[in-house]
């Protein structure tokens, strides 16, 4: 990761699964997965889940898709697509 980061002089966005925004998460480790990239264009993309009436999904790749575009172009350098809490309602894998 960090290699590609430094070879990104423009923005770069990282989609990260919904481990980055676990409850017991290493902060230590959240760097590792997601490191600054030249230029400090870095944007990151938590991908949480959804509800609907049957209980918790995961979001479609359309959905990813639409949400890392919509990431790039409000510029914030951290969005959550979903949601991550309450964390008991994590859909299984």
């Amino acid at each position: 990761m960090e290699t590609l980061a430094e070879r990104v002089s423009g923005r770069l966005i990282y989609v990260l699964t919904s481990e980055w925004g676990a409850p017991d998460a290493d902060t230590a480790e959240r760097d590792t997965w997601a490191p600054d990239g030249a230029g400090g264009l870095t944007q990151r993309l938590t991908l949480g889940w959804t509800h609907e009436p049957d209980g918790a999904r995961w979001h479609t790749p359309e959905e990813v898709s639409r949400a890392a575009l919509a990431a790039l172009e409000r510029g914030a350098s951290e969005t959550t697509r979903g949601t991550l809490s309450p964390w008991s309602e994590h859909p299984s894998a």
